[in-house]
């Protein structure tokens, strides 16, 4: 009966163990999947994000200057008061 017991608890261990490993090689496997489906696309965010600064400072750069409504303006935001 002991003997019966002890194999049987062996066999339970085993497959025990057998079904950990499974399940770290399935995790493993999968967390490295994501890790790389991030990396992909937070790089591709970050050439779109470049790409669209650059359209941004691009059109800064074409727009004409006004001065005097630039003046106006922060003298309005920063001396509120006028004087």
């Amino acid at each position: 009966m002991d003997e019966a017991l002890e194999e049987a608890d062996r066999r339970i261990a085993e497959g025990e163990k057998q079904i950990r490993h499974h399940f770290e090689e399935t995790y493993e496997k999968e967390a490295k999947t994501l890790e790389n489906d991030y990396q992909r696309n937070f790089a591709a965010f970050n050439e779109d994000h470049r790409q669209q600064l650059e359209l941004y400072q691009e059109s800064l750069k074409t727009q004409p200057l006004d001065m005097k409504a630039f003046s106006s303006l922060a003298k309005k935001l920063l001396i509120p008061n006028g004087t």
